[in-house]
C-alpha cells in the first residue's frame, strides 16, 4: 500500500516527517522527494485520498474521537441504506448500513472514505488504490504501519480468512488501542487494481454497536461495470 510517495504531495507541516517515512516503507534518514506517478495512472479523485489517510491517522493519534449527533455535519442514516464507494463506476464497492448509524459529513467523501458511528463505536471505511497488482500482497502489512504510524500503541493481529455476506472473500484481524478493540477488514477486487479496508474501533463492552459494524463489514460487495 504506496502511501508514502502520495503523501509527499501533502504540507509537511501537516504531518510528521518520520511518519511519512513509515508509510513509505524507508528507513529513518532524510527525506527524498518520490517521483509523481504518470498522469495516466491517476484514477480521477485519487488525490483526495490523501485526507481520508490523514484524518484516519489523526483519529488513531488522538485517540478515535466519537461522533455525536449533535455535532453540525454528522447525519443519522436510515436502516438498510447502501452506500457506495469508489472514483468512477469501474472502481466501485457497496455497503449496507443497519440501524443506529450516523454519518460524518464533513470527514467523508464517496469517492474515497466514510467515517460512520454507531453508539460508541467508530467505523473507517477507505478505498485504496492500488499501482500495480503486485501490491495486493503487502495490503496488510500496509495497513499496520499506517495504524502504528498513528499510534505506535496500536496492536493488530495476523490476518485471518474473511467471509462476507455476499460471498466476498477478505483478510480480517484484531485491532487493540488504548483500551479499545476493534476490526480490521480489506477486500481486495477481483482486478486487483484496488482494495476497501474497513477499520472499526471501540470500547470492549460496547457488544451491540461491535456487532453492528461487524454486519457492515460483511456487507461489503464490489460492483461490477456496465459495458
Amino acid at each position: 500500500m504506496l502511501l508514502g510517495r502520495f503523501m509527499f504531495a501533502v504540507p509537511r507541516d501537516s504531518v510528521n516527517s518520520e511518519l511519512l517515512l513509515v508509510l513509505n516503507g524507508d528507513p529513518p534518514g532524510p527525506a527524498a522527494a518520490a517521483p509523481d506517478p504518470p498522469a495516466a495512472r491517476r484514477p480521477a479523485g485519487h488525490p483526495g485520498r490523501l485526507i481520508a489517510i490523514l484524518v484516519l491517522i489523526a483519529a488513531l493519534a488522538v485517540g478515535w474521537p466519537l461522533a455525536s449527533g449533535a455535532v453540525s455535519g454528522n447525519k443519522p442514516l436510515a436502516a438498510g441504506t447502501v452506500l457506495p464507494l469508489g472514483p468512477d463506476s469501474g472502481h466501485l464497492a457497496r455497503f449496507t448500513i443497519g440501524p443506529g448509524w450516523v454519518l460524518n459529513q464533513s470527514d467523508s467523501n464517496p469517492k474515497m472514505n466514510y467515517v460512520l458511528q454507531n453508539g460508541s463505536v467508530r467505523l473507517d471505511v477507505v478505498y485504496v488504490w492500488l499501482i500495480t497488482r503486485s501490491e495486493a500482497g503487502n495490503l496488510w502489512s500496509g495497513l499496520r504501519r499506517l495504524l502504528q504510524a498513528g499510534n505506535p500503541a496500536a496492536q493488530l493481529s495476523q490476518p485471518a480468512t474473511s467471509a462476507g455476506s455476499h460471498g466476498l472473500r477478505g483478510q480480517t484481524g484484531v485491532l487493540r488501542q488504548r483500551g479499545q478493540v476493534g476490526q480490521a477488514t480489506i477486500y481486495l477486487a477481483p482486478g486487483k487494481t484496488f482494495a476497501i479496508e474497513l477499520i472499526s474501533l471501540g470500547p470492549p463492552g460496547a457488544l451491540s454497536s461491535r456487532l453492528a459494524a461487524r454486519n457492515v463489514i460483511g456487507s461489503l460487495r464490489f460492483v461490477k461495470a456496465r459495458r
